[in-house]
């Protein structure tokens, strides 16, 4: 397995392990490599039935370094200390190899975690330790809770709320990291007990796992649950559940009650006027307070709540001391679950409420999963902004349904903004545990996007009716959940895409379901994807210019697109929006017998390489400055085109930059394809045909392809494009850039077939990022003059381009600069292609 990188030990440690984390410290090369996967879960699995679980045995951890047996008064003399299990040497290993579990939070000293460059990191893995502890009946602490003295309950809670209160007391914990410091009150210890939403949800779904006849209890619970819930479990444990699992039934209907029981947040929300020192957020918690009353209206509870909890995070800072923020945070998880119960009585008014009592709804959530960490600021104004736009007698139908979508992306804006917190962290112990992989899930489910999800399908369905739109999954009307990306209409075999399955794998006449967005995807039927995608990413753009149907759905409907694998379907997708899923039949032969507009865009557009615009006679390195849009396809690609335009008119505002030629390529396919022989490209125009003739049978056809591309791909990178081109090289990147060795450059690929109308040829090829001096420069351009042809780029590519021997390869050196952020700027709508936008 690989090693991870070397992090500082910032908790007091056992002295018997102190020279090995010593040497661990000394460099990476020198630890311990770990084992492989299979033996690191087996190592939490057997954590987890453990008596002692992480630890080996009980000792006291002195501050002067020492460690004692356990006994009374150990650190008396030694300037005191605190109790608690000593790590396993396997839990040693782990940790030193970045892997942050059993954390003992007795030890962890605030100043010196918070000053590592890691600090971050590690804390992200503290919480999801936490969620896993309360998610998976205490984890690896499953036993070990019992174990006498392994954990003290009071030492982890003060220390625990030392942790937080530096962590609140730090402006960048409050505001660009603020989801963070959120969850990190919400989990790490420090005498708040929160309700076991996250209990009660992995529960069922174990119950579920475990007993299939559970399952739409279990989904009840987790889309729509409320108070009656419990006594539906325990009916159902009663007389149709398994013997045992009566224990585990009972547990759920239990955590159900305590999800659901009042909390008296009023309380707590005017006790806050004592100690806060804004003005602003004085005044808003009495007007909150008074409008918490148990006799006030639950929509106006509601919305009141929501508020208060967006002004905590807009005036975190100005709330006082460390102890006066760290009380508004709590305040702010207790206003959440009164949320949960709130929303839960409203969503039992939802269908008499009005469209406008909806949208209020609507707001009031925009303005607490703002608070609660989910959404931007920027976001949340969006939102507010179309929710007042929509609001009135004389809006259009279509212009709120356009609002109303724009409002659908909430989710999404949630999931991405917790992976891009947390991705990393899940990334790290999922290693270790599956279980972490369900942290973005259950974090998304169980907030306050439950009542925002209701409320907001129910709305679009009204719209849906008024507009005559009705998207159909297997002959069921759908109202919400499922969003066209691209349109299209193909038939093809429903198969379920698993993280970390080999796209290459993939059969063509598959219509795939990917568990999210995914870098490389071979040319296929059709693509459902989970959650909304990216717009942007390669994939999609790639799938939109091939006519290849797209479908984002929602997590709530997954489970049933999941459940139609192997089946053979027709995905139908209009440009205007509507979805649907069909069962395949006979009936649909005559549909696809007539070439559609939907389908004459798609794959069955041959787009022809214009050989005669080429000059392959240019073999000059050509500074970017000296390009403009009229290269394009020409001597160079449309990237390098295209920057060289932009360099004209901002020449501060782009990077230097030095494109090669196809010319220079087009001369690399003069050398022998083996000694004696053919020239290269020769052989590849001998090839082609024998490929084409080969049409009829498609495996002998797949397997000569494979062969010819790896010969190809082989042949390039040993390929000398000799001595006079790297002198030409190595002067022209001096000129334009510097001394050798002094700065980096993104080695691009730049083709004569990407960015035509019908096909972007989006991230096809390769690009090699920052490469340093001049030997890696020469070895990233044979490695990208080789990148079309590798098996993906060759098959997306003849899906739509005719003529392969007539690809031609230009590379951008762009020299790299230093960025905080990084983004696409798209002038177009990226969703409905109407110019004129900046997206």
């Amino acid at each position: 397995m690989k090693r991870r990188s070397t992090l500082s030990v910032c908790l007091y440690i056992p002295f018997s392990l102190f020279f090995l984390l010593a040497a661990w410290n000394v460099g990476a090369g020198e630890r311990e490599p770990l084992p492989a996967q299979a033996t690191l879960r087996r190592w939490v699995a057997e954590m987890k039935i453990s008596p002692r679980g992480p630890f080996q045995r009980i000792r006291w951890f002195c501050k002067d370094g020492t460690l004692h047996p356990p006994q009374e008064y150990a650190c008396r003399d030694r300037g005191g200390g605190v109790q608690h299990g000593e790590w396993t040497e396997r839990v040693a290993l782990l940790r030193s190899n970045a892997y942050f579990i059993a954390n003992v939070f007795a030890d962890v000293r605030p100043e010196i975690l918070l000053a590592q460059p890691e600090a971050e990191s590690i804390i992200k893995q503290m919480i999801l330790e936490q969620y896993l502890i309360r998610a998976d009946d205490g984890w690896i602490f499953r036993h070990a809770r019992y174990y006498r003295g392994a954990l003290q309950e009071e030492d982890e809670s003060r220390s625990g709320q030392e942790l937080l209160l530096a962590m609140v007391s730090n402006p960048a914990w409050q505001e660009a990291h603020f989801p963070v410091l959120r969850e990190a009150v919400r989990f790490i210890p420090h005498s708040r007990s929160g309700a076991p939403v996250s209990e009660m949800r992995q529960l069922s779904r174990a119950l579920g796992e475990a007993d299939p006849e559970f399952q739409p209890l279990r989904t009840k619970i987790h889309v729509k649950p409320e108070p009656g819930d419990a006594e539906r479990v325990r009916r159902y444990g009663g007389r149709q559940g398994k013997k045992d699992l009566a224990g585990d039934y009972e547990k759920l209907a239990v955590f159900i009650e305590k999800v659901f029981q009042p909390s008296d947040a009023r309380t707590e929300i005017l006790a806050l006027d004592r100690i806060v020192s804004s003005k602003v957020l004085s005044q808003e918690i009495r007007e909150t307070g008074s409008r918490l009353g148990i006799d006030r209206d639950p929509a106006t509870r509601f919305e009141a709540s929501c508020r208060m909890v967006a002004s905590i995070r807009g005036q975190l800072r100005s709330a006082g001391d460390r102890r006066a923020r760290l009380a508004v945070l709590d305040a702010s998880l207790t206003l959440e679950q009164a949320l949960f119960l709130t929303g839960n009585t409203l969503m039992d008014r939802l269908p008499r409420a009005s469209r406008k009592e909806r949208l209020e709804w609507l707001k009031a959530c925009a303005n607490g999963l703002y608070g609660m960490g989910l959404i931007s600021g920027r976001q949340r104004e969006g939102l507010l902004d179309t929710f007042q736009s929509i609001t009135g007698p004389s809006v259009r139908w279509d212009d709120y349904r356009a609002g109303l979508n724009y409002a659908a992306r909430v989710p999404g804006w949630a999931d991405q903004n917790l992976r891009f917190h947390f991705t990393s962290a899940v990334d790290t112990l999922v290693v270790l545990e599956p279980l972490a992989s369900t942290y973005f899930n259950d974090r998304v489910r169980g907030s306050l996007l439950i009542v925002y999800s209701l409320v907001l399908e129910s709305l679009l369905a009204d719209a849906n009716r008024q507009l005559g739109i009705v998207n159909r999954m297997m002959d069921r009307i759908v109202n919400a959940g499922l969003t066209a990306l691209n349109p299209g209409i193909t038939r093809g075999v429903i198969r379920v895409a698993k993280a970390g399955d080999d796209p290459r794998t993939f059969s063509r006449d598959g219509i795939y379901v990917l568990p999210a967005t995914m870098e490389d995807l071979p040319s296929v039927r059709g693509i459902i994807t989970a959650g909304k995608g990216n717009m942007l990413s390669h994939v999609q753009l790639l799938a939109r210019h091939l006519g290849i149907p797209n479908v984002a759905v929602d997590q709530s409907l997954l489970p049933q697109v999941s459940a139609l694998e192997g089946r053979s379907v027709v995905l139908a997708v209009s440009p205007g929006g509507i979805v649907q899923i069909a069962p395949d039949g006979p009936e649909w032969d005559a549909v696809f017998a007539v070439e559609s507009p939907l389908q004459s865009q798609g794959a069955s557009a041959v787009l022809r390489p214009n050989p005669e615009k080429l000059d392959l006679n240019n073999r000059n390195l050509i500074p970017l400055l000296n390009l403009g849009v009229s290269d394009s396809g020409r001597i160079c690609g449309p990237k390098a085109a295209n920057l060289g335009e932009l360099k004209r008119h901002f020449p501060e505002a782009v990077a230097e930059g030095l494109v090669i030629p196809f010319g220079v390529f087009r001369s690399l396919l003069d050398l022998p394809v083996e000694p004696g022989g053919l020239p290269m490209f020769q052989w590849m125009q001998r090839q082609d045909a024998l490929i084409k003739r080969l049409a009829l049978e498609p495996a002998k056809q797949q397997e000569e392809v494979g062969r010819y591309l790896d010969r190809m791909r082989r042949w390039i990178t040993s390929a000398d494009p000799g001595i006079e081109f790297r002198a030409k090289l190595r002067a022209a990147m001096e000129k334009a850039f510097g001394p050798d060795g002094s700065y980096g450059v993104f080695v691009r690929s730049d083709t004569n077939v990407e960015d035509l109308p019908g096909f972007t040829g989006a991230g096809l090829n390769l690009t090699v990022p920052n490469v340093v001096g001049f030997d890696g420069v020469m070895e990233a351009i044979l490695q990208v003059w080789a990148s079309p042809f590798e098996d993906r780029a060759y098959q997306w590519r003849q899906a739509s381009v005719d003529r392969p021997d007539q690809v031609y390869v230009s590379i951008l050196l762009l020299k790299s600069v230093p960025v905080e952020k990084s983004g696409v700027m798209v002038t177009a709508d990226v969703e409905s292609g109407t110019p004129g936008w900046l997206s």
